[in-house]
């Protein structure tokens, strides 16, 4: 019996052993595949269409490469964001770059917040340097938009950012402007109420 019990061991210690070595394997050709699929990716950023009906586009690749968080592709982004001129392509850019949370990226999305045309470039540079964090560079650059930026879209979004990394409130613009809204409606049935009673004496 004691002999059975030690071959069992050893079969059970044996097998053990080998299973590690075909997980250790396996670990190895995941991450083979994994950087094919990277790679394939970055062929699309670099020679695809920006948009297509059916196959793989420009902006399909980014997302894709932005929910891999690779951030070997952070420096292809980039450049391609500094370049590009067609507008979702680079909204989608920035966003891939928030989501992979490289602090390379930093100083783009801060030029990008501070000086880019597009609402939604802006608010999704907002976004992302909330999700990234940072230090008072971040901070600065997005109260800077907080008190500057003449759109709502992004000023909201810069809120949120700013209280995720300072845990501070800050005013939600569109609250504000709702309260207004509940102002001026309370004035007019005041207002209207004031009108009504006149008459009715």
């Amino acid at each position: 019996m004691k002999k059975l019990m030690c071959v069992v061991i050893f079969m059970l210690g044996f097998s053990l052993f080998f299973s590690n070595i075909s997980l250790a394997e396996s670990e190895l050709v995941l991450q083979s595949q994994l950087e094919k699929r990277v790679d394939e990716l970055i062929k699309i950023v670099k020679f695809g269409q920006v948009s297509s009906d059916y196959e793989p586009n420009k902006i399909d690749a980014v997302i894709g490469l932005g929910l891999l968080k690779d951030p070997q592709c952070v420096d292809i982004l980039i450049e391609y964001l500094e370049y590009s001129d067609t507008a979702h392509f680079r909204h989608q850019i920035i966003k891939s770059l928030g989501w992979i949370g490289d602090k390379r990226a930093l100083p783009i999305l801060i030029n990008v917040l501070k000086n880019d045309d597009y609402t939604h470039a802006r608010s999704a540079a907002a976004s992302a340097l909330g999700d990234m964090g940072g230090g008072e560079e971040v901070i600065a650059a997005l109260e800077e938009a907080y008190n500057s930026d003449e759109d709502m879209y992004v000023r909201n979004h810069v809120a949120e950012s700013l209280e995720k990394i300072t845990g501070k409130s800050y005013e939600n613009q569109t609250d504000e402007i709702m309260r207004e809204i509940k102002k001026d409606i309370n004035k007019d049935v005041e207002k209207y109420l004031d009108k009504t009673k006149e008459t009715s004496n």
